[in-house]
């Protein structure tokens, strides 16, 4: 009876007239009328009738349900682990055709009313009432008949719906498509959420295969004779298990319900870029957007994308995660595998959406959240397969873009008191490289897109090293730089690090590793060092690059690492100042004492360098102590005054032995450490770094009152910058600023850690320390050098050099000496 009440109502459907047409999931109904949804143009009494059986569904369904019902009871499979019961293909037409007729009639329901915000609501909500008897339908067929019909079923309805957004009528206004698409969307939101709730979620989910015959057999036991036999038999073991496919396939139903959750809240979130990139291109050429959204209709769409994005989270992952009966581990995989492949796939997709985001935004925030649950609790082949599928379409590169969103987004959960999501979701972060990595480096073949993916997962790796984290979960990305720089090479590394200042900024991080407390982050971090200064020689045959880098940036580490101790309560003296620093001396030791006989990664050419290397570091660092002990600060007081006299430091300024300065705080080796880091400095490639270390030495030199050793450390001031001359355009100079330690929109750690202004005041000292010697106009400390800086600087140091030959008597014929060969030195163009 009730098959004769549907059949007629889908003839009179069909039969209908109109101009567009959806596609329906059925050979009976392929194609079912869309301008009947329509109500302004299509309001006849034929119309309603075609649409009149959803009004009766609380009738219908229920009969239908209960007919099925009795039925099944009577094959008794209802009581198996899956309803093994099989409608014939009669009853599954009758069944699609009766959900897309209903699906219909809800949607021209949802869409009917005379107009107004309150009365379109009302309709709506009439609606969703409606399809809560499709869902009761449905979740009752899940317990009768086998899910692979059901499935049949889910889809004829989201398809349908589906159909009714995408629909293009070139008649409607961009009111009545915005309201299609709301309707669309929320009837579609309301049977997941009526879905994500089935007791049995998770078991519908892993359907036994079907066969032929029932209840299954058990396969006889393998052995070598049982095998052989099979292979006598051309297909007998082949054919029948290949043939056997899972139907419907495993996480049929959590993939379903995930992919419609970001769909929706995908296409809201583009439809709001969208928008926004309108506005803003009509507000910077002075004209108006035509047909642009309202505020509330933009509120509407966000508000989807909402509902969507937590229905995803609070409903799927959430509920099955935190259920009583999937607390094991091995059940723990289980559910979190039902979520990963939508997950992976969609985030991909609106990875250019989610970027547009603000890092905190609500929808940002639990769309990533759901997906480092999945990467962090997913079985570990199934996510090894999926990056594989990402690496064979090309879209590895997204993924990784995908992981430093997530990186910056988990800063937002750091907190003081609770650091765990932060530090979980950086764990997840680390080991999902480390998969990157092995999955997926041996199949890209093209040297460009390879270098491309080592860029970014480069990018993320410094990203993540550069927040502050537990020693464990810094190990465990240490750990994961250190296999990617292994699998990687150094190429790839050099090529990653040419971008920006991302060379000196690994350099930073790696020298802050080395002073770390833990013992366990120092040996990771020297580890890495050694690894990447051995690749680097075996590639260029030096490690020049590194080196400079290292070195001159070296006085910021150490300065911010003393500044760091004081901030903390940890350094009131100048012994203090050298006890925080006896870490980093001890790595650095460590990467000194590297032999070639232990560890086959270091080539025995390569060892003078390292020790070369290593002796300049901790010269650098007696350097710092120096020049904090030259400021007068004899007991470490106030950072800011520390930080001023160290930045008021002038090249011209008057050769006066300062007043606080105390004798028995320097040691004899004091001048040998300042030249020691002088000396390795080249006029030709590093002027600035050498100056620096040769004024302070001055400086040292004119604190002791020995005058003539300070004129002759000014005169080979002099000779290294009238030698600089030709090369000024070779000089590397260092960035000023890292992100990680400035930038808190980028790095929100540092405004959640509460040190605003104690960070600031870090900073600062840091900085002072990294190029502190000017001239009065600042030009000298600016990025690039001119011949006209450099010769002002050279007239400002000859003059302090006669100065202090002046303060001894005896030495003019000295002087004169000198001065001739600077003059000798002076380039003829330049005289």
């Amino acid at each position: 009876l009730v098959a004769i009440w549907v059949q007629a109502w889908t003839d009179l459907s069909v039969s209908l007239d109109c101009n567009s047409w959806i596609a329906g999931s059925s050979d009976v109904v392929s194609h079912w009328p869309f301008d009947l949804l329509r109500l302004k143009n299509c309001n006849d009494i034929s119309s309603q009738v075609a649409f009149g059986l959803v009004r009766n569904v609380s009738l219908f369904l229920p009969l239908i349900l209960k007919s099925i019902g009795l039925r099944c009871f009577q094959a008794q499979t209802t009581r198996l682990v899956v309803p093994m019961t099989f409608l014939d293909d009669e009853h599954i037409r009758l069944l699609v055709l009766l959900v897309e007729s209903i699906a219909l009639g809800l949607m021209r329901e949802a869409l009917g009313g005379s107009g107004g915000v309150a009365n379109s609501d009302q309709t709506l909500a009439k609606a969703l009432s409606g399809s809560d008897f499709v869902m009761d339908f449905v979740i009752g067929l899940l317990g009768m008949i086998h899910p692979s019909q059901v499935e049949t079923v889910l889809l004829a309805y989201f398809n349908i719906l589906e159909q009714c957004e995408q629909q293009t009528v070139e008649r409607d206004s961009e009111d009545d498509s915005l309201r299609r698409c709301k309707c669309s969307r929320q009837l579609r939101l309301q049977a997941i959420e009526r879905l994500a709730a089935v007791p049995s979620f998770t078991k519908v989910n892993y359907p036994v295969k079907f066969t032929d015959s029932y209840p299954r057999r058990k396969a006889k036991q393998s052995s070598w004779v049982t095998q052989v036999n099979q292979a006598d038999e051309p297909g007998t073991h082949d054919e029948q298990w290949n043939a056997v496919a899972r139907i419907p396939e495993a996480f049929w139903l959590s993939e379903l319900l995930m992919s419609q959750c970001l769909v929706i809240c995908y296409v809201s979130c583009e439809t709001i870029v969208l928008e926004a990139k309108e506005q803003a291109r009509a507000t910077k050429y002075g004209r108006t957007v035509e047909k642009a959204l309202s505020r509330d209709d933009l509120l509407r769409l966000e508000s989807l994308a909402f509902h969507s994005i937590v229905l995803a989270y609070e409903h799927l992952v959430k509920r099955q995660a935190m259920d009583s009966r999937f607390q094991s581990i091995p059940c723990g995989y289980r559910i979190a595998a039902l979520f990963l492949r939508p997950l992976i796939h969609h985030s991909v997709d609106a990875a250019s959406q989610l970027a547009r985001m603000d890092p905190d935004h609500r929808v940002r925030l639990i769309w990533l959240l759901c997906l480092l649950y999945s990467l962090q609790e997913s079985p570990d082949a199934m996510l090894r397969r999926e990056l594989q599928a990402l690496c064979q379409n090309g879209r590895l590169n997204d993924f990784v873009y995908l992981l430093k969103l997530a990186c910056t987004s988990c800063q937002y959960f750091f907190s003081r008191d609770e650091p765990l999501p932060v530090l979980e979701g950086f764990n997840s972060l680390s080991a999902t490289i480390i998969l990157v990595v092995d999955e997926c480096l041996d199949v890209i073949s093209n040297d460009e897109s390879l270098t491309n993916v080592g860029c970014s997962i480069f990018d993320v790796l410094l990203q993540l090293l550069a927040t502050p984290q537990s020693s464990v979960t810094l190990l465990r990305t240490l750990g994961a730089a250190a296999h990617s720089l292994d699998k990687f090479g150094a190429r790839v590394f050099s090529r990653a690090t040419l971008v920006g200042d991302q060379l000196q900024h690994w350099a930073r991080l790696m020298l802050t590793m080395m002073n770390n407390k833990e013992l366990s982050v120092r040996s990771m971090a020297v580890d890495f060092v050694v690894s990447l200064l051995s690749q680097l020689y075996q590639e260029d045959g030096n490690i020049e690059s590194w080196s400079l880098c290292m070195l001159t940036i070296l006085p910021e580490i150490v300065a911010r690492e003393i500044a760091l101790c004081h901030a903390s309560g940890l350094v009131g003296s100048m012994l203090d100042v050298e006890r925080s620093l006896w870490p980093l001396r001890r790595s650095l030791a460590d990467v000194e004492e590297a032999d070639p006989l232990d560890d086959d990664r270091v080539d025995e050419r390569m060892v003078p360098l390292l020790g070369l290397l290593c002796r300049t570091s901790q010269a650098i660092i007696d350097g710092v102590v120096i020049e904090i002990r030259l400021s007068g600060a004899g007991e470490v007081g106030r950072l800011s005054d520390i930080t001023r006299t160290i930045s008021s430091r002038q090249v011209a300024d008057d050769l006066v032995i300062p007043d606080k300065f105390s004798q028995d705080s320097v040691f004899d080796a004091d001048e040998e450490s300042l030249m020691e880091a002088a000396s390795y400095f080249s006029h030709e490639t590093s002027l600035p770094q050498r100056m620096r270390w040769l004024f302070s030495l001055r400086d040292l030199h004119v604190a002791k009152g020995q005058w003539l050793e300070a004129a002759e450390t000014l005169n080979l001031c002099a000779q290294s910058m009238l030698k600089g001359l030709d090369f000024i355009t070779h000089t590397w100079r260092p960035s000023r600023t890292f992100d990680a330690w400035h930038d808190s929109r980028r790095f929100p750690w540092l405004l959640a850690v509460g040190l605003n202004k104690g960070c600031a005041e870090v900073n600062a000292f840091a900085d002072a320390f990294l190029e502190p010697f000017r001239r009065e106009d600042n030009k000298i400390n600016s990025g690039h050098l001119s011949i006209e800086d450099v010769a002002m600087t050279v007239v400002d140091v000859v003059c302090q050099m006669v100065a202090a030959f002046e303060q001894e008597s005896g030495l003019e014929e000295l002087a004169c000496l000198h001065l001739e060969d600077l003059l000798a030195l002076l380039p003829s163009k330049t005289r």
